[in-house]
């Protein structure tokens, strides 16, 4: 809960993405635990967000049209 609270100001609190957040940080936690490893789990962290910079990137032609992610 504590990493989805973290987040929660650059989400605007948004329940949807609070809930996907949580459920994240449960993959992260059960990476960290099972591999015994926070290298993993930061790897896996940081291939997300570069998923989620990657989708807004094509999905806004490079950011220039940005009024296209709230539609």
């Amino acid at each position: 809960m504590l990493f989805a609270a973290l987040h929660g100001q650059q989400t605007a609190f948004t329940w949807p993405v609070l809930l996907l957040l949580f459920c994240v940080s449960l993959i992260l936690s059960a990476v960290r635990i099972r591999l015994r490893s926070v290298l993993a789990s930061t790897l896996i962290h940081a291939s997300y967000n570069f998923t989620i910079f990657l989708t807004a990137f094509i999905a806004t032609g490079g950011y220039r049209h940005l009024e296209k992610l709230s539609h």
